[in-house]
């Protein structure tokens, strides 16, 4: 499969999800293709065993959780994760959210109380670069498996051209990706 000399040039792939939602797949299609792909939960597992980290998290839920830390010092993942997700409290918990203003790069902390995220209907100018076709208003065409006019190169999610712009549709779109890349990539 040869993908078009524009999308060579991307520098950042940034891949969300919740559980299940197919992103490890997808991580792994771009990897295969030749792409460096940053694994934020491989990173989070780096970040877990550091002393500055495991003091922070056991002072966050110093009284709140037994066992916390494991027989090695290191934070028993599967207790803190069993807390935290059964203890709706715990997660309707957001204090801060670190942004990047996209023009100069700079990063900043913002305290919050809660969020909702809409980020437009106004496709980014970055579409334009990958060569694909794009509709009047500037989103990416594809047909019904994500696939666009140039081969070997998919889109999903928001950035297609579509009626509605939410998370569910936009799950669908990948996971409907990720399948059809990995027809492609099994062959």
């Amino acid at each position: 499969m040869k993908l078009g000399s524009c999308v060579k040039k991307v520098t950042k792939i940034a891949i969300t999800g919740k559980i299940g939602s197919g992103k490890t797949s997808l991580c792994n299609i771009i990897k295969k293709i030749g792409y460096k792909v940053y694994e934020s939960d491989k990173e989070v597992e780096k970040l877990l065993k550091r002393a500055q980290i495991i003091e922070k998290v056991k002072l966050l839920y110093k009284g709140k959780i037994r066992n916390l830390i494991d027989n090695n010092g290191n934070i028993n993942k599967k207790i803190i994760g069993n807390f935290l997700f059964s203890n709706k409290n715990e997660l309707d918990k957001l204090e801060k959210i670190k942004v990047e203003n996209l023009h100069n790069h700079q990063t900043t902390w913002l305290d919050l109380k809660g969020l909702f995220i809409y980020v437009g209907r106004i496709p980014s100018e970055e579409t334009c670069r990958f060569g694909v076709a794009l509709d009047e208003e500037g989103f990416i065409l594809t047909d019904d498996y994500m696939r666009t006019d140039v081969p070997g190169i998919y889109a999903a999610g928001d950035i297609r051209s579509k009626q509605i712009r939410q998370i569910q549709p936009a799950i669908a779109d990948g996971m409907i990706a990720a399948v059809n890349i990995g027809k492609i990539i099994a062959c």
